[in-house]
């Protein structure tokens, strides 16, 4: 090995270790995942965001970014994440209600809810 690829090497084994010690909302994530669900939640989140990590690989490495270039894919994706993030929104604006064991816990103690159970 030359001294150039050990410095290169040294270079992106040091930049992929700090890549994977910022924590960021994958992190955040799986240890909320975590504390209320234990490991198997966790090994889910992880794994999922492994699985988005290599379709973004892959996308990136197969040639996708040339097919954007166009302008009509462009304004196709454009659409597509419009729509996405509309649904997202209209869900996030939703009231939260009791979960079903909540509904059943609050039936047996004959105590009610903050919301109206259904």
């Amino acid at each position: 090995m030359t001294e150039g690829m050990i410095t290169t090497f040294g270079a992106a084994f040091g930049l992929s270790l700090m890549y994977n010690l910022v924590p960021g909302p994958v992190t955040v994530e799986a240890l909320r995942r975590g504390a209320r669900r234990g490991v198997r939640a966790v090994v889910s989140v992880r794994l999922g965001s492994l699985a988005g990590s290599l379709v973004w690989a892959v996308a990136g490495l197969s040639g996708v970014g040339v097919a954007v270039q166009n302008p009509h894919s462009r304004f196709l994706l454009g659409v597509a994440g419009t729509v996405i993030l509309l649904v997202l929104a209209v869900r996030a604006m939703r009231p939260a209600g009791p979960t079903e064991r909540a509904r059943v816990i609050a039936r047996a103690r004959g105590t009610g809810t903050r919301w109206p159970v259904r």
